[in-house]
């Protein structure tokens, strides 16, 4: 188990190398390839998938680690393990033989796992963490909490940095090559 200070300072060198510029699903898959690396042992991750919504579900893009068989391909937002992530930004599912865990619906291997969910409609994203043995609720909530809030507020960050630049470029378009003529 980490100590909290190690845990922080882990977390603010994973967000310190971000680069922001980067799209929005590449900044993700990055992302979790550098969590998986960084946290896997603190936080006791076995693996770790990245999905991003579609126009009716979330397709997986991105997974790292030992993952295992099955993996859905596609997730349906009805579904009980999305939609309690989607309800809480924060879940976990400790059990995974409890009803409507993502293990008993089929939908991943047959582990603890964690998710979070980032971005906004129509531009969201879901990760899930497959958990090793030996997690610790408190510590991996409080991680996954502090990842999802400092991650929404970098793509607000970047969406609000994007709207000023498309609202300069319109601007700019309105503007004329050369001053008209004017009599006299």
């Amino acid at each position: 188990m980490a100590t909290a200070k190690l845990l922080y300072r882990r977390l603010d060198a994973l967000f310190g190398s971000l680069k922001t510029r980067r799209s929005q699903p590449k900044l993700l898959e990055n992302f979790l390839e550098d969590c998986f690396a960084n946290l896997k042992d603190d936080l006791r991750l076995r693996g770790g998938l990245l999905y991003a919504e579609r126009r009716d579900n979330f397709a997986l893009v991105k997974a790292v680690g030992d993952t295992g068989q099955p993996l859905a391909e596609v997730l349906d937002p009805a579904l009980l393990p999305l939609a309690e992530v989607a309800r809480h930004r924060v879940y976990i599912f400790g059990e995974p033989d409890a009803e409507g865990s993502p293990h008993r619906l089929g939908l991943l291997p047959r582990a603890a796992v964690a998710g979070l969910l980032v971005g906004q409609r129509p531009q969201r994203y879901a990760v899930f963490f497959l958990l090793a043995d030996g997690w610790q609720r408190d510590e991996l909530d409080f991680a996954l909490n502090t990842i999802r809030a400092s991650f929404d507020a970098r793509l607000v960050d970047a969406r609000v940095r994007g709207s000023f630049r498309e609202a300069a470029e319109i601007q700019q378009s309105l503007l004329v090559e050369e001053p008209p003529p004017f009599p006299g």
